[in-house]
């Protein structure tokens, strides 16, 4: 591919139909894992990517804006119009460009030097680490993450004009009936500054970024006021802070936050069972494992499944897939776990808990627990490796130990966990 000559220079281009424009300045807070054009791997001539960002602000929009329309096609029908797709007539061009620029203070780290730092030095943090990004167990030397300290400028342009009385707003946007588009958007914005992220894993807390200034004083306003959890409850959506975790890094309050899900699910005497040597496995106290060895290896098993819940997969509703490994040479094979949802087998389901550092009034880090809307992991069906699986029964909560205490469903118990 031809190169443009570095004695060249290139002037800054604007759309010349935007009508208007804001700029923002962003830091990374807590590390960013991939982001490139390679799953797990960043990108050095590009470590940040304007269209990565977009699908995020578009994923937000959707969430602030779903109590707005009476149906889910009409919402449809308002997504295309403003940031573009199919319609039932003709393709629709996105009235929102996104940008990034100046990207600096970029700076490279594997596995190894990120639990080396002062985040990872005591063992409680590097579980919580491997927990996270257990993608880079294999290769721990490769550097596959970028430093909190990252600084860039996200410009948003506007191509549309967002008072409804204006002449010039284009008729396709009027169908959706919104006054104030710019106002969605910048709800929208707001919410990813706050819950969402850059790179991989943003989910759990990954590519956390924090506003540093913007050009427009109400927006930095806008932003800069913490999200309640009654406006996320006006959502679908539950958030609970951690205020006991109050700190003012990021790094610490993001790691409180994921200490508290790897116990409930993990954990000794929460998770699981005090094993007999440091180093080996100890036995779960949730269903799964037991559920397939009542499935796949019942005869064959040195460990004979005797959960009381079985069979069961609560875990699943955490996001999917799950990989399980057994050490045992008699519980001959592994297994997968994929999610059938709505009788259509899918290689991956999203979590919908988000598990992030929240930046409070005060300017303080505290961990936070958002979740989202999740109707659909009622009708869940799971799939383990070609077996059709049952995912869960409130019936059984009682008999799984991390639940007893905190309730009937998976989400829902954790949850309140977390709060505790």
């Amino acid at each position: 591919m031809r190169k443009i000559p570095e004695n060249i220079l290139v002037p800054e281009l604007n759309d010349p139909l935007a009508n208007s424009s804001i700029t923002l300045t962003y830091e990374l807070v807590t590390p960013m894992y991939g982001g490139g054009t390679i799953a797990g791997q960043p990108d050095e001539a590009m470590p940040v990517r304007a269209s990565a960002i977009r699908g995020q602000l578009r994923f937000w929009w959707r969430v602030v804006t779903r109590n707005q329309f009476s149906n889910y096609e009409e919402q449809r029908q308002a997504e295309f119009a403003l940031w573009g797709g199919p319609d039932k007539d003709s393709p629709k061009a996105s009235q929102i460009r996104v940008r990034v620029k100046d990207c600096r203070n970029v700076n490279y780290l594997s596995w190894q030097e990120l639990v080396h730092r002062k985040i990872g030095k005591n063992s409680r943090n590097s579980i919580n680490l491997r927990y996270v990004l257990f993608p880079l167990a294999e290769n721990k030397n490769k550097k596959s993450l970028i430093e909190p300290g990252l600084r860039f400028n996200l410009i948003i342009e506007f191509l549309f004009n967002c008072e409804c009385q204006k002449k010039n707003l284009q008729e396709d946007l009027c169908k959706c009936k919104k006054k104030n588009l710019q106002e969605d958007f910048r709800k929208a914005l707001r919410a990813w500054t706050q819950f969402g992220g850059i790179g991989a894993r943003t989910r759990r807390g990954l590519g956390a970024v924090s506003l540093i200034k913007c050009d427009d004083p109400s927006i930095t306003d806008l932003i800069e006021q913490p999200i309640t959890a009654n406006e996320v409850a006006e959502q679908g959506c539950t958030l609970v802070l951690q205020h006991k975790t109050e700190t003012d890094d990021a790094n610490v309050a993001w790691l409180e936050g994921i200490d508290k899900l790897y116990t409930f699910r993990q954990g000794v005497g929460m998770g699981g069972n005090l094993g007999n040597q440091p180093d080996l496995p100890r036995r779960s106290r949730w269903p799964e494992l037991d559920s397939i060895r009542h499935f796949k290896h019942k005869a064959d098993s040195n460990h004979a499944p005797v959960h009381p819940a079985l069979p069961a997969f609560p875990r699943a509703a955490f996001g999917l897939p799950i990989n399980f490994h057994f050490q045992s040479k008699s519980d001959r094979s592994d297994a997968s776990l994929n999610p059938v949802i709505y009788g259509e087998r899918k290689e991956r389901m999203a979590s919908p808990l988000i598990l992030r550092p929240f930046k409070t009034a005060e300017g303080q880090w505290v961990a936070a627990a958002l979740l989202l809307p999740h109707s659909h992991i009622a009708a869940l069906k799971l799939d383990l490796s070609g077996t059709a699986v049952p995912y869960w029964n409130e019936q059984k909560a009682a008999l799984v130990t991390p639940m007893s205490e905190y309730g009937l469903e998976p989400l829902s118990a954790f949850l309140k966990y977390f709060a505790s």
